[in-house]
């Protein structure tokens, strides 16, 4: 899993759709907010955040595969929770990609 000390050299800060990206070296990371024992997994982006409800609860690491499992199927690439493992607020990696592509993902979401 990459360290976040290892990707701070390489970020550049924006914010796409409101919500903080870091484009790094190695791709981008995005904050967010997590909300477990939802009813059904949805992303909202709006008011400035990304908010992640999810359906599992927050025990044994559930909701965290939760919202990586299915992250990474909306971003089509690979997801690292870099920091808030044990937190709502998370930083997440998006292995790969592009500040556009996810600058892109996240105006579709907020639609």
């Amino acid at each position: 899993m990459p360290r976040t000390r290892m990707l701070k050299p390489y970020c550049i800060e924006v914010r796409g759709q409101g919500v903080l990206l870091k484009k790094t070296g190695r791709g981008v990371i995005v904050s967010l907010t997590a909300k477990p024992n939802a009813e059904s997994f949805r992303v909202d982006v709006s008011g400035g955040e990304m908010v992640v409800f999810c359906r599992s609860p927050p025990e044994g690491g559930r909701a965290n595969r939760e919202v990586v499992k299915h992250l990474s199927k909306i971003f089509g690439k690979r997801v690292l929770i870099v920091e808030g493992a044990k937190s709502r607020n998370k930083k997440i990696f998006v292995e790969g990609a592009a500040l556009e592509h996810i600058e892109s993902v996240l105006d579709d979401l907020s639609h």
